[in-house]
């Protein structure tokens, strides 16, 4: 596989197939909506294309193809033209071709069904007209267009490979079409006895050719996109992860074409249809942390990693593994933790480098399974950043202190880091020499968050920002018992108000997957108590997050 240079990744992951002053026509991968379900979804195709592309311009889908189906999609730079090609797919002239996975043996000969889902094998069949309202300047008789044809090109034991010409159509009705043809598509589960919940993510549909007149020059163009290469690993059975990971970083893109930053998430285990694994992009490496040790999990990783190392054009992959419960540890899971050695590529120095536009952080690759950066705060270490500018800052549960960095660079008259453990303490003091941040005005303490608050409060300290990004779960070292952010949480943001000043800002943090976003706003203002307080906002996660929405909530509180 070549390798390619990140700034030119989004060109080889989403290629233009066609562009005019008129239309910009795409691959879409498989796995990704097209347009936003949500208002304001940056990870559909449309924004991303917008984002890469389009200068932010709107575009307007031509053509539709859900989710799990890929291939050409063509979009109008503009409503006026979409309603013009939009009439044209109406037309004779305009014709589909998809290639597709579906179920069974075939033969060898082809099968024509009609519109009304009639058929015939290796003939074609009479044509059955259906009446058409017609408009001036419309199209006569569309009878001749109802016909779709499948042609078998690559038989498995199961599975067949299949050539399908068409006219343009939903693709709901196509697959109607292919049931009643017997060759229903892989992944859908109409008419099955079981259903399976991961089927659709095998729908192997690709729009590989894409006939029309264009409207503004009068000429048919013919847009092509070959099959994805996995589409011969289904028809034989084996399993392949390539769209998935493939679909996965095209969500990222409007993040990886920023280039000032260099450290974000690459995927996420099952939301991004690779269950049992998460991928984190570290400047020049890959982490790969394997939730599930499963055969199917580690027939993919080398793969995955070699993927990763060749595409990202980093220097090393290292693969940490998790165990779930203390008896599942062992000697060579530990080993791998801190093992200098990378799984794939060459091994790096046991402190790197990363950026976040303007930050600079050091992450430690072998040093465990927390490697110093939790990279689903970055978008709200900008908003700490860019209301700091005056203030004094507390940042609670503070690990390597990037909170703190973040509000430093934003003009923070003071800031000050809590953390339980000493080695992130000492960490986050190297965070800010990188940032080249004085640190006479900012101050470090080794503390239990909860005892520090009481500390503050009885030696009359406060603060105008207070970060509230505590874990799940802790031990108690200095408490004489554990946190539970269940338990806690509301406990903890009462002690953080008693030091807050008027007007001051509380943010609060959780990754608790079982807590919900209500969930936690119910606390935070439980905390609060009688106070007057306004909500600022509650932050969605950044786009590198945004497939998994349970993975972590923030709300933004003001004191009044």
């Amino acid at each position: 596989m070549t390798t390619k240079r990140p700034t030119q990744l989004h060109r080889k992951l989403l290629p233009i197939l066609f562009e005019d002053d008129a239309f910009l026509a795409v691959r879409k991968p498989s796995g990704i909506d097209l347009e936003a379900l949500q208002r304001s979804d940056p990870t559909c195709l449309k924004a991303i294309v917008e984002s890469a592309y389009a200068n932010d311009s709107a575009l307007v889908a031509c053509n539709r193809l859900s989710r799990f189906e890929s291939g050409i999609i063509l979009f109008a730079k503009g409503e006026n033209t979409a309603r013009q090609i939009r009439k044209e797919l109406k037309s004779a002239g305009t014709a589909m071709e998809f290639i597709a996975v579906v179920r069974g043996d075939l033969g060898s000969k082809s099968i024509t069904v009609t519109a009304d889902h009639g058929k015939s094998k290796g003939r074609k069949p009479e044509q059955k007209k259906r009446r058409v309202k017609k408009k001036s300047g419309g199209p006569k008789d569309i009878a001749s267009k109802l016909l779709t044809t499948i042609k078998p090109i690559r038989r498995g034991e199961k599975r067949t490979l299949v050539r399908i010409q068409t006219v343009p159509q939903n693709t709901h009705s196509l697959k109607a079409q292919l049931r009643a043809a017997g060759a229903s598509l892989l992944g859908d589960q109409r008419g099955t006895t079981t259903r399976a919940p991961n089927a659709l993510q095998k729908t192997c549909l690709h729009l590989t050719k894409f006939t029309f007149l264009h409207p503004g020059k009068g000429h048919n163009v013919v847009l092509r996109d070959p099959s994805p290469k996995y589409f011969l690993d289904y028809v034989a059975g084996r399993h392949n992860f390539q769209a998935a990971v493939e679909s996965a970083l095209v969500r990222r893109i409007p993040l990886i074409r920023e280039r000032a930053t260099d450290a974000y998430r690459l995927l996420s285990g099952k939301p991004d249809n690779v269950p049992g694994i998460v991928a984190e992009r570290l400047g020049d490496i890959v982490v790969l942390n394997v939730l599930d040790a499963s055969k199917k999990t580690q027939d993919s990783l080398r793969a995955i990693g070699k993927w990763y190392l060749n595409e990202l054009n980093v220097k090393a992959v290292y693969v940490k593994y998790a165990a779930k419960t203390p008896s599942e540890r062992n000697k060579e899971i530990e080993g791998a933790l801190h093992a200098e050695k990378p799984f794939l590529g060459q091994a790096t120095a046991p402190k790197i480098r990363i950026r976040e536009k303007s930050l600079r952080f050091i992450v430690r690759p072998y040093d465990g399974h927390s490697v110093g950066l939790f990279l689903d705060q970055r978008d709200n270490r900008w908003r700490v950043h860019d209301l700091a500018a005056g203030k004094d800052v507390l940042n609670l549960f503070a690990y390597t202190c990037g909170f703190s960095v973040a509000a430093a660079l934003g003009g923070a008259k003071s800031t000050q880091s809590v953390d339980i453990s000493g080695k992130s303490i000492e960490w986050g003091r190297e965070n800010f020499e990188l940032n080249g941040i004085d640190t006479a005005d900012h101050t470090f303490v080794c503390a239990d968050a909860m005892e520090h608050l009481k500390y503050a409060k009885r030696h009359q300290e406060t603060f105008d920002i207070i970060i509230v990004d505590a874990p799940t779960f802790a031990h108690g070292k200095q408490r004489k018992r554990s946190f539970s952010i269940e338990r806690d949480l509301s406990s903890l943001v009462a002690s953080a108000c008693d030091v807050l000043r008027p007007e001051g800002i509380l943010l609060v943090s959780t990754n608790f997957r079982r807590m919900r976003q209500r969930g936690l706003v119910d606390r935070v203002r439980e905390g609060i108590g009688k106070r007057k307080h306004r909500v600022l906002s509650q932050p969605k996660l950044p786009i590198d997050f945004a497939v998994d929405p349970d993975h972590a909530k923030s709300v933004i509180v003001k004191i009044l």
